[in-house]
């Protein structure tokens, strides 16, 4: 094809294939200027420019129309013969001859198609927008698409087309909510001041045009709401623009379209968002989700932000998000090739938002599955669960219920909390005079702060309250439907690092609500376990008095106070979360990576933690199985046992052989087997007396073995507990290992 018939194809993308439309008279006469310089290189002598305004480029609110996607087909049989006529009008306009005369016939045809058109949206506006918009409706500027551009929904005889709409829709919509802005009031009427209230007092006509503006946001708010052209903007508390002319955009989509929007980057995980998924998703299938961080160089100094792009005619199955780009170049080479997840997954882990993640590759992928094996947080069918509470005070809003230092009830804001700790009263610089929350049956409440501080390394800081202390909103508290065993339990889920990984996933800046916290999942494991962690959390917790009646949590252990003890725990708890969650080390790995501010000391230990007690369980697990075959070899010679008994007979037969894979079966044993059905240790009276006799000494020498052989005072006193609660001795015959006689020849030997 030559120069002259590129030209003339352009010409005929530009004057019969693009559309535009928007509320701003400016930015429509930029939007003409910029076609007419597309056409000037083409341009021959003698041609004049082709006019565009009010053709293909209108003035209009395009998210204001009295027209619905189901009133249609009503339009085509009430207007047919006149759409017909538009249509007609419209094309001969559109295709003018460029010669020096065809304004002089354009200015006639824009006045007929006016003629044509004028009455039926006036009868339009009248009968359906003016009654919620009232004395707005001018303001406001209604906009009805299928009658601007009639050629796009309507054949030549002004019949509804199969496929209506256009093929493809493009826009970047405004990002602001439907609420009252003082600040964009001021700016709309060059005020220099920023206090409307005073500019208002001063100036009367500032007072009028104040109410006039207030009046004008409420209207919008009726017409979303009592309208029925908005069918999807359930969710959220604000109702934001680019959701309307997202529902918009997809509307006046054909069926056979694609439809891409730049939009603000709440699309990926806020809950407003919910609804425009749950219908678009079976209806189009979803492109890879493009954000750009704030500070970018598309639109510099405003916020974050997503572009993404559906096409109709499939389902979406599969969603993929590229994260993180700062600079419009790399939309040509992307930094990584974010790898697909599957709807289902997602409906999964955030059933109330759809919360796309970036899944880089299979780490991030089996990470997102291997945690969402897992029930939510909130999940009320599980035994237990947490819910969330409101704050006492507004940080903000209640300052004048403030009494700083003196009598009063201290007053926790989300500074007041670190990683299982509540800074001291006397630090506590704000008191109040009573709550607004009260807990049911004096319980702890569990808080993670909003917004962390920017140095600090981690983000999620969350520990247990103490009884009676108010909280402000800058903490996020839950209540437990459970025992204070599970609560400390939960801190250690909700401190951990892999926890926050999928919050950092979550949480689109660095405030962290409970919408995001409730899409968190939270494992259920055997008592035991629950029991096992929530005494090493207690160990970190009690060290403060006010937690003492916690105590009893401790299970053998004592409160941490040294800075290195608690360091350990902490280290510890983070392996055993991880285990919990059945990580890898390279999933363990991918987790530990996001955390730059982290000493690589501490990620280090968490390794060699996770690592030593990951080959324990391999071990034991082999163990295990040698044990069950064990079980099957001897159950002749204990025909009464029952299979938990025989695996601790088949653990103390092992003895003999190999002491320390003995000592191994023992601890796998104590660790877990026995809440499998079946596996619960039996009491000692139920016991043969050859395996009473034989194992109780064992047991009481493999203890203490324990406690003085490296392998930890924390692993010993865990299993004393453990064998304790398995009630394989009384009273009388069970004495602690610190006092025990035998404690000096084991020292001994």
């Amino acid at each position: 094809m030559d120069d002259e018939g590129v030209g003339r194809f352009e010409w005929h993308i530009l004057r019969r294939m693009l559309y535009g439309v928007d509320i701003d008279l400016k930015a429509v006469c930029i939007a003409c200027q910029t076609f007419a310089l597309s056409a000037l290189k083409y341009l021959q002598q003698g041609e004049r420019f082709p006019s565009f305004f009010n053709l293909n480029l209108k003035l209009g609110n395009a998210l204001i129309s009295p027209v619905r996607l189901s009133d249609r087909v009503m339009l085509a049989q009430s207007h047919g013969t006149k759409i017909a006529r538009l249509i007609h009008l419209r094309r001969e306009a559109m295709t003018l001859p460029n010669t020096e005369n065809a304004y002089e016939r354009l200015a006639p045809l824009l006045k007929k198609i006016d003629s044509v058109k004028d009455p039926i949206v006036r009868d339009l506006v009248q009968e359906r927008v003016a009654p919620i918009l009232q004395d707005f409706t001018e303001d406001l500027r209604p906009f009805c698409w299928e009658l601007e551009f009639p050629e796009v929904f309507f054949t030549e005889e002004g019949l509804l087309k199969d496929e209506a709409g256009f093929d493809v829709m493009i826009g970047n919509p405004p990002w602001e909510a439907i609420k009252y802005h003082d600040t964009e009031f001021l700016r709309s009427i060059g005020a220099e001041s920023d206090d409307v209230t005073t500019l208002a007092k001063q100036n009367p006509g500032v007072a009028t045009a104040y109410q006039h503006y207030l009046g004008g946001i409420e209207a919008w708010k009726r017409w979303v709401s009592a309208s029925g052209q908005y069918e999807h903007q359930q969710g959220g508390r604000d109702r934001n623009k680019w959701r309307l002319a997202t529902e918009v955009t997809w509307k006046m989509t054909s069926p056979v379209g694609a439809m891409s929007l730049v939009v603000p980057g709440g699309i990926i995980a806020d809950e407003g968002g919910i609804a425009l998924k749950r219908w678009i998703f079976p209806e189009g299938e979803a492109g890879t989700f493009v954000s750009f961080e704030k500070s970018n160089n598309v639109f510099s100094g405003t916020q974050s932000f997503t572009v993404m792009d559906f096409r109709k005619g499939r389902s979406t199955r599969s969603v993929q998000h590229l994260e993180g780009l700062t600079r419009t170049e790399q939309l040509f080479a992307w930094p990584y090739e974010p790898s697909p997840l599957s709807l289902e997954l997602v409906a999964k882990m955030s059933p109330d938002a759809l919360a796309i993640p970036s899944v880089r590759d299979d780490i991030d992928r089996s990470l997102l599955e291997k945690l969402y094996q897992h029930p939510l947080i909130g999940d009320t069918q599980q035994t237990w669960y947490a819910e969330t509470v409101s704050y006492d005070y507004h940080m903000g809003n209640d300052k004048k219920h403030f009494l700083m230092g003196g009598k009063g009830i201290p007053l926790l804001e989300g500074k007041s909390v670190e990683h299982y700790e509540v800074v001291p009263v006397e630090q506590l610089r704000i008191r109040v005079l009573s709550r607004r929350q009260n807990e049911p049956g004096g319980q702890y409440r569990i808080a993670c702060a909003d917004v962390a501080r920017t140095l600090d390394p981690r983000r999620m800081l969350c520990t247990v309250l103490p009884h009676d202390y108010a909280t402000g909103h800058t903490l996020n508290c839950f209540l437990v439907d459970g025992d204070d065993t599970e609560r400390l339990f939960l801190v250690a889920i909700l401190n951990s690092f892999i926890i926050e990984w999928r919050i950092r996933q979550l949480a689109r800046s660095n405030h962290i609500v409970k919408f995001v916290l409730m899409q968190i999942p939270v494992p259920r494991p055997p008592r035991a376990v629950v029991e096992r962690i929530a005494a090493l959390v207690a160990a970190l917790v009690t060290d403060d008095e006010r937690f003492k009646d916690l105590r009893p949590l401790l299970k053998g252990l004592k409160p941490a106070h040294e800075a290195h003890d608690r360091h350990e725990i902490k280290c510890q708890i983070d392996a055993e979360v991880a285990r919990l969650f059945d990580l890898n080390r390279s999933e363990l790995d991918r987790v530990l990576s996001i955390y730059d501010k982290v000493p690589e000391g501490t990620k280090r230990r968490v390794r060699e933690l996770f690592s030593s007690e990951a080959s324990a369980t391999s071990q034991n697990k082999a163990l295990a199985s040698e044990a069950r075959r064990l079980i099957e070899a001897h159950r002749d010679e204990y025909p009464r046992l029952r299979t938990g008994e025989v695996l601790l007979a088949a653990a103390v037969l092992q003895q003999t052989t190999d002491v320390e894979a003995g000592d191994l079966a023992l601890v796998e044993i104590v660790r877990g087997f026995q809440q499998e059905p079946g596996m619960a240790a039996p009491p000692v009276a139920n016991w043969p007396s050859t395996l009473s006799s034989a194992l109780l000494p064992r047991l009481r020498f493999f203890v203490l073995g324990l406690a003085d052989l490296g392998h930890g005072s924390l692993a010993c006193q865990r299993v004393r507990e453990e064998l304790r609660g398995w009630e394989i001795v009384d009273s009388q015959e069970w004495v602690d290992p610190e006092d025990d006689p035998l404690l000096p020849q084991v020292l001994e030997i």
